[in-house]
């Protein structure tokens, strides 16, 4: 099917979106031929909707026809973090990095990086754990306008904090992420997406490469307005004795899912995720985690906690993919949610497929509401109803990092719960 008869055929909200898809000139062959893939695979399986079992909770299709943003709430703007390498992204590109930089550290600009080392792009820009049928992947694809390219030396360990400050105000923006870290390498990242409205849908998507014995520390913090729609993929690859450590805290958006596709590709790698959302009125959040561990003796962990007000809806799909011959795997999924009113929604759904014998899985989920003892507990002492439930809630999120093994990752993330700036603590 070619460009316009795809545009044809595809009725709106899709319409838009296919609309903005052209040739770029100025681009090498290889970056071509994926605009291409990506425009063909959009105009093929269109938004995702209910019918698509991972997005039954998240219908991306009605949410974008829908998008309505004339009562838009402020976001919160990125924190300050102490000695942390600042970048900032907004308006669709890159507008500030760092004046120097630590050795082993290369950061530069997607489309700086064409023009450098296009050799390194044409060997991982959409090649990282493909998803050959992901819709919000082809868009992404066709309608990258930068992004950031991340690579860290081989034994290099970078112990500087880098800060990625994205600002998702204005019109819909498509940006892309390339972190490489070579064999031994060590990094700490942490993203903070705000803004206060932007367009029918923004996307994201990243692309994680780990090489042997490499550990990537990642944080990411939303604090988007209620007009935003936005939709990010994490694809990631973790080889052997690699390790990737994840925290997110979410307090929503009108629309944001956070999608991570992760595969353990050699012995002894590991993965650990441990998210919160504070979801409020008139707010959808979505974390749907996919591992797969495709190599024997290796370890998953997901936690995830959700906590959702009135007229509000949280999203937790986990799943874990044990491969044949992936023997020795240890995997644990854990979702939990508070409901704090009679219209607030919260939808959970962990799964395990297993395919490889000698392994241990276990995965669980419970949702209720506020302990009315606890409450009752703290009232008696003398705090009042709205301070107590505030303790409750904030011990209930921050319990998802209580296994966070890194200590500045576990420090930011629970000062971002708490809507602070921590003072981190070293490495």
């Amino acid at each position: 099917m070619n460009d316009v008869a795809a545009k044809d055929h595809v009725k709106s909200p899709e319409r838009v979106f296919l609309n903005a898809m052209h040739t770029r000139g100025d681009e090498p062959v290889w970056l071509a031929s994926l605009r291409d893939a990506g425009r063909t695979l959009f105009a093929e399986k269109g938004l995702p909707g209910r019918r698509v079992e991972a997005w039954k909770y998240s219908d991306l299709r009605r949410i974008v026809a829908d998008a309505d943003v004339s009562h838009a709430a402020t976001a919160a703007p990125a924190p300050d973090i102490k000695d942390a390498l600042s970048v900032r992204i907004a308006d669709g590109r890159v507008l500030e990095t760092p004046k120097s930089l630590p050795a082993g550290l290369s950061l530069l600009p997607l489309r700086d990086e064409l023009l450098r080392a296009p050799e390194v792009l044409a060997q991982n820009l959409g090649r990282i754990h493909p998803q050959a049928d992901h819709a919000v992947a082809g868009l992404n694809m066709a309608l990258w306008e930068d992004g950031l390219v991340v690579r860290v030396a081989a034994n290099a360990r970078i112990e500087a904090p880098l800060h990625v400050a994205f600002d998702w105000s204005g019109e819909s923006r498509h940006m892309r992420l390339l972190v490489l870290l070579e064999p031994n390498a060590s990094l700490t990242l942490i993203e903070h997406h705000a803004g206060e409205a932007g367009g029918p849908l923004s996307s994201l998507v990243s692309e994680l490469r780990l090489a042997p014995g490499a550990r990537l520390a990642h944080l990411r913090v939303e604090a988007l307005g209620t007009g935003v729609r936005q939709s990010t993929l994490m694809l990631g690859e973790i080889a052997r004795d690699a390790s990737f450590e994840g925290a997110s805290v979410s307090r929503g958006a009108g629309f944001a899912r956070r999608e991570t596709r992760l595969r353990l590709d050699g012995s002894g790698a590991s993965a650990r995720l441990n998210g919160v959302q504070l979801v409020g009125a008139g707010r959808h959040t979505d974390d749907t985690v996919v591992i797969t561990h495709a190599a024997p003796h290796c370890m998953s962990r997901q936690a995830y906690r959700s906590v959702a007000e009135e007229r509000a809806r949280g999203v937790m799909q986990g799943r874990v993919e044990v491969g044949v011959g992936a023997a020795g795997t240890d995997a644990r999924q854990g979702i939990k949610g508070l409901l704090l009113g009679s219209r607030a929604e919260i939808d959970a759904k962990p799964e395990l497929e297993i395919l490889a014998d000698d392994v241990v899985c276990a995965h669980g989920t419970a949702i209720g509401e506020l302990d009315a003892a606890a409450l009752f507990y703290l009232r008696a002492r003398g705090i009042p109803e709205n301070e107590a439930r505030a303790l409750l809630i904030e011990a209930f999120l921050e319990a998802a990092f209580d296994d966070v093994a890194d200590v500045r990752l576990k420090a930011l993330a629970e000062a971002a719960v708490r809507g602070e700036t921590a003072e981190e603590p070293a490495p």
